[in-house]
């Protein structure tokens, strides 16, 4: 959890781990999974660095012994995944993410040992009152995920 404070209530909404997006005639593309180390060598598109993301994934290239050779970032999943498309590079995204992606031109690889994941959590005050709406969202968002 992003939050350990007893005056916040968390309340996890998704754990998604990341993936490898690429195009479907990568080296890679057919392996069963790869290993950050495996990326050092790639050309990586990231998440802007004003995304936590951008962080996670800098941070776990180098914990793996580099420092990833990005050459795009972007807010934009559909531009990224355009790039890869392109055959410019790999891009980390969450897995719902890559399901939704064109498999015609593109596939995605699991991390091994799954380091990186997508959290979104919804934190409130615990001695403020949640509205109709917010409990609403958070009983629709346990359903879904």
């Amino acid at each position: 959890m992003p939050l350990q404070n007893e005056d916040f209530e968390c309340r996890p909404i998704l754990h998604d781990p990341l993936v490898a997006v690429m195009h479907h005639d990568h080296r890679f593309a057919s392996v069963d999974e790869i290993a950050m180390n495996d990326l050092e060598s790639e050309p990586i598109i990231l998440y802007r660095n004003d995304f936590s993301l951008h962080k996670a994934i800098v941070e776990e290239c180098l914990r793996s012994g580099f420092y990833p050779n990005a050459v795009c970032e972007s807010s934009q999943k559909d531009f990224m995944m355009q790039m890869v498309e392109a055959k410019l590079g790999i891009a980390l995204l969450p897995l719902h993410i890559a399901k939704s992606m064109n498999p015609s031109a593109l596939t995605y690889v699991p991390l091994s040992e799954d380091p990186l994941h997508l959290e979104l959590v919804m934190i409130w005050r615990k001695d403020t009152y949640l509205p109709f709406a917010a409990r609403a969202f958070l009983e629709e968002a346990n359903r879904h995920f």
